[in-house]
């Protein structure tokens, strides 16, 4: 019994065996019998260009559409906020003095010790005048063919405080001949020593440096008023120029005046002249040795002095000698000694080049101070 139960258990093992082969080779063998290798060997045929293996497609994809971006909002411009200007202190109305008769247009100047001078010009009778408040400087008033009014303290109202009115008669004055100068500092105080000198120029030169040339004449004046009347002239074009000095002559530091003319023998000018503040340069130039530099000795000096970033600018220097006379060279040293610029300049930083027998020497920066006669030691090697 035992032998049948093991022949029938291993006839059950055989076929089940059987059955397993039999379906793994139905699986493998591709169906309808082909021949076909598997789809790891199979040989994929090359493209028809390029040699790309990449699949394409037979029909174009469109481009995708990419929707655009919103354009911001443009920004709103701020609202400028109006400036509001301060309300006039001082009322002003002029009026001839003959006749009460208005007068316009006029001209209004203020100035005050160690500030910029405040102008301007009305177009009416009566103006509004906004000065700094609880100040007090120099007022003066002006129109064409009338004498100017002047008050050189003039005191205006305190901050908040009512404004002040001011009502201004104006004298007439007579046609005047010539040229006639009323000189003044920024300050509105007359200038009370001058030198005046004048030049015979040509219509065409009028903008050139005619102060360089020999002058016609050259006088020095004194008035306690500041105001010079110029010797007749000629019919013909004139330049004129005016520099402040002091009681020996020497110059102050202030710009000088320079303004061209036509004088026809009737016709007459009066210029009202504000100098401002400037520098009257001199040097003194000495070898290394500290010997002071003979342009006879040591061969012909030229000189150059020009403002920072500003082109060049002939310049007359000037010496005067151990008789007292004057020497005068236009960018070069004239004389051993001291030498002083014919004009004072405007402050800042200028750059000095010295030259000896045409051999540069020195370039070196020069600082000009407003308002100084400044003495300068300069040695050139």
């Amino acid at each position: 019994m035992r032998v049948v139960i093991a022949v029938l258990l291993l006839a059950l093992c055989a076929g089940a065996a059987f059955l397993f082969f039999s379906v793994g080779d139905e699986m493998a063998r591709p169906s309808g019998g082909s021949s076909e290798r598997p789809a790891h060997e199979r040989t994929v045929p090359a493209p028809e260009r390029g040699g790309d293996t990449q699949r394409r497609d037979a029909s174009p994809q469109p481009a995708p559409v990419t929707a655009p971006e919103p354009t911001p909002p443009a920004p709103t411009p701020a609202l400028e906020q109006p400036v509001e200007q301060p309300p006039a202190n001082v009322v002003v109305t002029v009026r001839a003095a003959s006749d009460q008769r208005a007068i316009a247009p006029f001209r209004w100047r203020f100035t005050q010790a160690g500030a910029a001078p405040l102008f301007g010009e009305s177009p009416e009778a009566d103006a509004g005048l906004t000065l700094p408040p609880g100040s007090t400087g120099a007022l003066r008033i002006e129109a064409d063919d009338m004498l100017p009014f002047a008050d050189p303290s003039f005191a205006v109202p305190a901050a908040g405080a009512d404004a002040r009115q001011l009502d201004v008669f104006l004298d007439g004055q007579m046609a005047a001949t010539g040229i006639t100068l009323r000189v003044r500092d920024t300050t509105g105080q007359p200038v009370q020593h001058v030198r005046v000198d004048a030049w015979r120029i040509e219509p065409g030169q009028r903008d050139t440096a005619w102060q360089l040339g020999q002058a016609l004449w050259a006088r020095r004046a004194d008035a306690a008023t500041g105001d010079y009347t110029l010797p007749t002239l000629e019919p013909g074009d004139y330049g004129v120029r005016a520099l402040a000095t002091d009681e020996h002559g020497d110059l102050l530091p202030l710009l000088p005046f320079r303004r061209t003319f036509t004088v026809t023998g009737s016709n007459g000018f009066v210029e009202d002249v504000f100098l401002e503040p400037a520098c009257a340069l001199r040097i003194d130039f000495v070898t290394g040795g500290g010997e002071v530099l003979d342009p006879v000795a040591h061969g012909a000096v030229t000189l150059g002095l020009t403002l920072a970033g500003a082109p060049p600018q002939p310049r007359m220097w000037t010496v005067r000698d151990a008789a007292g006379k004057s020497h005068s060279a236009v960018d070069a040293l004239p004389q051993p000694g001291t030498v002083w610029l014919a004009e004072p300049l405007p402050a800042g930083t200028y750059h000095l080049e010295v030259f000896v027998a045409g051999d540069p020497r020195l370039r070196r920066p020069l600082t000009l101070q407003p308002g100084q006669v400044q003495t300068e030691r300069i040695v050139v090697p």
